[in-house]
């Protein structure tokens, strides 16, 4: 079937301040919910790729949305350091000193967001129904582990599921929740004033500069030697 049914709610706020000293902030926070009932074609490594369990009941996959994230803040920043012609700090400088201290910035951007949501099924066909990677299993208790206790080797409670074997599972879509990301990219730069209309510009880039491990998602096909496991994270700095 070509139907599918998704919905969007969100609280979005930005805060920017821009100080007369050449600091500025601007932070952008979302609180939302994504449901739906199928995901996309390409569904990434955490749904079923728009294949549902049961086409005979549809409301059984409706859940939280693949690409649902509930919390992400996005704080940057901006700083003129203050040295050189016209700054705080050696305002008087000769021109060759302020081409060496003179014109520099730093910034940063620094992502906070919870994790995607992860469906776990049941790999194949186990119950021949012609939909490969659909199936689900029972669920048995909260497979969601607190945070202080969730590592590579466990990330959730595999022993949460259960595969029936004769019948679709009663696990919802989108039970789990994923690894989220916490990111920090920096820069430094000057600029240099050759001639009218003409400049120069240092630039030294740090993508996620204190080397922070972002997980990738764990195995969730149940009976894997992968499942609940984390084998790989995005790139380090």
């Amino acid at each position: 079937t070509s139907t599918a049914f998704s919905n969007y709610h969100a609280l979005l706020a930005r805060f920017e301040k821009r100080y007369a000293s050449g600091l500025t902030f601007i932070h952008a926070f979302t609180w939302s919910k994504a449901i739906s009932d199928a995901a996309p074609f390409q569904g990434g490594d955490n749904d079923t790729g728009n294949r549902i369990q049961d086409m005979f009941n549809k409301k059984a996959d409706k859940g939280l949305a693949p690409y649902d994230h509930k919390l992400r803040l996005v704080a940057s920043f901006l700083y003129e350091l203050p040295f050189g012609r016209g700054r705080r700090f050696a305002a008087g400088a000769a021109p060759a000193l302020n081409h060496i201290i003179g014109g520099w910035q730093a910034n940063g951007i620094a992502t906070f967001q919870t994790g995607y949501p992860i469906t776990v099924r049941r790999s194949g066909d186990p119950l021949r129904v012609g939909t490969n990677g659909a199936v689900r299993p029972d669920m048995t208790c909260n497979p969601n582990l607190p945070h202080a206790d969730r590592t590579i080797e466990r990330y959730f409670k595999a022993d949460c599921f259960v595969a029936p074997p004769d019948r679709f599972g009663n696990t919802g879509r989108s039970t789990v929740q994923g690894p989220g990301s916490n990111s920090w990219d920096l820069a430094l730069f000057k600029n240099f004033a050759i001639r009218e209309g003409l400049q120069l510009q240092f630039r030294s880039e740090y993508f996620n500069a204190f080397n922070h491990p972002n997980w990738n998602m764990p195995g969730r096909d149940i009976g894997a030697g992968s499942f609940g496991v984390v084998n790989s994270a995005q790139d380090p700095r």
